[in-house]
């Protein structure tokens, strides 16, 4: 059966393009691609183990290729045809992420735990959620996510080595929030010109304790100085003698806490001190 020639190039090149829209579905990761190229009779010869027949049956194939290979592509470099018979040389590459994907989601959830009382997170609060979604998520990581993934073990790194001052809001001891320059002693210590600070890490805020430390002083001298070397007081407890610290009852709340006894017993006291005084006098 003799073609004409241009009917035959035609047909030469929609069937070349339907092949290479089948293999444009997995560099595109877009399995509904071939729908518009396949015939809902096409089978895939050979199936794979567990296949189903049909366009249905390749859309399952090219979900479980991009969910093992996330950057699969697949590069044609030859093509041989004759109507109806396309031979194609091709070249299919991808990352395998899987056991490192294993790896990097189990040291972000573990990280996020330990730097759940952090005070940097004040400082970079998005780095909590970027940590928990990577170590709930399902899906393979991109090579975005685990660069970023570093670049936050590294920012770690060399924010805990520096002294510096920043912006960042803080909770007054009257509950106000202002934006205020505050001094942060690597992930030590924070302080504002005036007082000792302490990280919320429920509140992910940083709060002007009630009770001050000694040594306040101190920070304004470390401000003013222009020397290479200063004095400055820092909690190697990373906050933990701080919050002790507002725990500590004084006077008053040793009275509340003695209750109706205490009272009693105070009284008394009051009373008998009253009576030696007027014996003595």
């Amino acid at each position: 059966m003799n073609i004409p020639s241009t009917e035959l190039t035609q047909q030469l090149r929609s069937e070349l393009a339907a092949v290479e829209t089948l293999y444009r579905a997995f560099s595109e990761q877009n399995p509904d691609l071939v729908d518009t190229v396949l015939a809902p009779e096409w089978d895939d010869i050979p199936l794979a183990p567990g296949q189903a027949p049909g366009p249905a049956g390749i859309k399952t194939i090219i979900n479980m290729v991009v969910a093992a290979f996330p950057d699969v592509h697949i590069t044609i470099h030859d093509t041989i045809q004759e109507p109806g018979k396309v031979g194609v040389r091709a070249e299919i590459g991808g990352t395998h992420l899987g056991e490192l994907f294993g790896v990097v989601r189990q040291s972000a959830g573990d990280i996020a735990g330990q730097w759940q009382d952090s005070l940097l997170n004040a400082q970079y609060p998005e780095r909590l959620t970027q940590l928990r979604s990577l170590a709930e998520s399902r899906a393979l990581p991109s090579a975005d996510d685990l660069d970023a993934f570093w670049m936050t073990l590294l920012e770690d790194l060399a924010a805990s080595g520096r002294v510096e001052r920043v912006q960042l809001p803080v909770v007054g001891t009257d509950g106000a929030r202002s934006e205020q320059p505050v001094l942060r002693v690597g992930s030590f210590s924070t302080f504002t010109d005036e007082a000792f600070l302490r990280y919320d890490a429920d509140a992910g805020e940083l709060l002007v304790p009630p009770r001050q430390p000694s040594g306040k002083g101190l920070i304004e001298d470390y401000l003013k100085s222009s020397d290479a070397l200063a004095t400055l007081p820092v909690d190697p407890s990373r906050g933990t003698l701080l919050a002790q610290l507002q725990r500590q009852p004084d006077l008053w709340d040793r009275v509340k806490q003695g209750g109706l006894v205490g009272g009693v017993i105070l009284v008394l006291d009051a009373v008998g001190l009253l009576l030696a005084i007027w014996r003595m006098v």
